[in-house]
């Protein structure tokens, strides 16, 4: 049985809950309280962070690792159309891909900064570093609208590229931490997407 250490709206988590809908894998989630971790899930994640996933003996943490590590341990499932994309990134488009990946990620991890910062009543108007945060944002994403097609990153495919665009802006939206709409291609993504089983079933909820 996977196990899987888990924050309910965390979009981290939200991106292994969507692949393993996808696969069709059984998981038991395990609820964490992050100010006071068991000593299980600080044995299997030194990066202290959710999510965290233990496959039998085989400990995976960092959510995109934990995707590679299903894409490749249980590679050729799923039924859903598009079809899943089989890799993290394309071996014929690595370079281009992983930019698309870390921007993204970067994307997200600037959100949850301001987030954070907010909740402590401490906003772009305050600190010059929140503001680069916030402007950050919108260069990634005006970036990421060139990089896109309206079908996706990948057309014909759901990737891994599509799977983290839809949790940044789709948390991004239920934090409103900053603003995406009115890109076109990504909300045309978005879209597209919406009613799958896996992201409609995981979609953030307070």
């Amino acid at each position: 049985m996977i196990n899987l250490y888990f924050g309910a709206i965390s979009p981290y988590t939200r991106k292994v809950r969507i692949m393993l809908a996808e696969q069709e894998l059984p998981f038991e989630p395990i609820t964490l309280d992050l100010l006071n971790p068991p000593a299980d899930f600080l044995a299997a994640n030194p990066n202290m962070r959710i999510p965290a996933l233990l496959d039998g003996d085989t400990q995976i943490f960092e959510s995109n690792v934990i995707l590679d590590y299903l894409l490749q341990t249980y590679s050729g499932r799923g039924t859903g159309t598009p079809p899943l994309g089989a890799a993290l990134v394309r071996p014929d488009h690595q370079w281009e891909d992983w930019k698309i990946l870390s921007t993204i990620e970067t994307l997200l991890d600037s959100g949850l900064n301001l987030f954070q910062f907010r909740k402590n009543g401490i906003g772009p108007q305050q600190a010059p570093y929140l503001q680069r945060e916030l402007d950050r944002t919108q260069r990634e994403l005006d970036w990421l609208e060139q990089k896109a097609t309206p079908e996706g990153f990948v057309p014909g495919s759901f990737s891994v590229l599509d799977l983290n665009l839809i949790c940044a802006l789709e948390w991004a939206d239920f934090r409103q931490t900053f603003a995406w709409r009115g890109r076109s291609t990504l909300e045309a993504i978005v879209e597209l997407f919406a009613e799958r089983e896996s992201i409609r079933s995981t979609r953030p909820t307070e």
